[in-house]
């Protein structure tokens, strides 16, 4: 019975992680969950059949956001290399080559 409720609250934890837009709740949702599911190890899980399902589901749903977000997070860290490599290759180019500076603190 005690894994009953830990199944509920897992369920109920991946409903809200799918409803929360933030990623760092996100995952913050992620991370409570899965010290809930190590309590859960072995082969088998005494619960209901209907929570079992709805979690099997949930599970699956969990599973496309992380491939949505893991897709997101690529395309950002692709943007931000393609503005760096941009910015380094870009260099200024003046008439004459700087002419250093010396400061007299008397004056």
């Amino acid at each position: 019975m005690k894994e009953q409720k830990i199944v509920e609250r897992i369920i109920d934890l991946s409903s809200k992680a799918l409803s929360e837009k933030d990623r760092g709740k996100f995952t913050d949702y992620l991370k409570e969950r899965a010290a809930l599911m190590a309590h859960l190890t072995g082969d088998r899980v005494e619960a209901e059949e209907g929570a079992l399902k709805a979690w099997l589901e949930k599970e699956r749903e969990i599973l496309d956001r992380l491939q949505k977000e893991r897709f997101n997070v690529l395309k950002e860290m692709d943007a931000l290399a393609t503005k760096k490599r941009a910015m380094h290759r870009y260099s200024p180019k003046l008439p004459f080559p700087p002419v250093p500076v010396f400061f007299d603190e008397a004056g």
